[in-house]
């Protein structure tokens, strides 16, 4: 079962949580309070933890970032990016080892 709440913030930002079987799953925050979601905060993989953060970063209502933190340690480990805003990734960051580096760098163009 899902539940959600509204939640208001001292910013003037406000968060909607939706919780399943009593863990948060998914937090969608408009951040500037202009009716339009600009970040969401998923559990993707049913573990309890928040780990994907999607990005709309125009209002358009397409997510163009994607961020990642497979291993749960607090690192985003992969980027996807729409860099166009044309609502296919363009960009792929990845760091694969977890040691903060990015390994390589995918475009459409391939590595750089």
């Amino acid at each position: 079962m899902s539940d959600v709440s509204e939640e208001h913030g001292a910013d003037g930002s406000t968060s909607y949580v939706e919780e399943r079987d009593g863990f948060v799953h998914k937090v969608s925050v408009d951040q500037d309070s202009d009716g339009y979601i600009d970040r969401v905060y998923v559990d993707t993989d049913g573990d309890h933890v928040l780990d994907t953060v999607l990005v709309d970063s125009d209002d358009n209502g397409v997510v163009d970032i994607v961020l990642r933190d497979t291993n749960h340690d607090g690192k985003v480990d992969y980027i996807a990016e729409d860099r166009d805003h044309d609502g296919l990734i363009d960009t792929v960051v990845a760091d694969t080892d977890y040691d903060g580096v990015p390994d390589v760098h995918r475009g459409l163009g391939g590595t750089s």
